[in-house]
């Protein structure tokens, strides 16, 4: 097994600063060569990105410094730089991913993660493993 990755959750950021963030439309290089991802997630899911439920500023050591973390009312969290508040990526919300953001801060996971949680169970049973594309 490899060396741990480092996920240090430094604050929570108010809904409506995640919002603004999901309805900006600036994409990094990166995001932009996995536009096929998203297509996909839009075909299989039957669902638009939706509203952020909640924004964490994440440092995980990265040389673009950290990032935004908007985790979306459909299960999605959408990862933003936090110096040029471009999208870099999007993933599929995973259970362990989410507690994380919560108890790093003492912080009770609301309902609707708890939704979120069960919801991303329901798809890896149905068989889609959509962040291992």
């Amino acid at each position: 097994m490899g060396p741990k990755r480092v996920h240090k959750v430094l604050r929570k950021e108010p809904k409506e600063f995640g919002n603004v963030l999901l309805n900006s439309s600036r994409e990094t290089a990166h995001m932009v060569d996995r536009y096929d991802r998203l297509k996909k997630w839009r075909e299989i899911l039957n669902e638009d990105i939706g509203n952020a439920v909640d924004t964490f500023l994440v440092d995980k050591e990265h040389w673009n410094g950290p990032e935004y973390h908007v985790i979306t009312d459909t299960g999605l969290t959408m990862v933003y730089n936090s110096r040029t508040l471009k999208l870099i990526s999007i993933l599929i919300s995973r259970p362990q991913q989410l507690k994380r953001n919560y108890e790093a801060l003492g912080l009770k996971i609301p309902s609707i993660i708890h939704k979120l949680i069960k919801k991303f169970i329901s798809r890896l049973n149905q068989g889609y493993d959509l962040n291992n594309w």
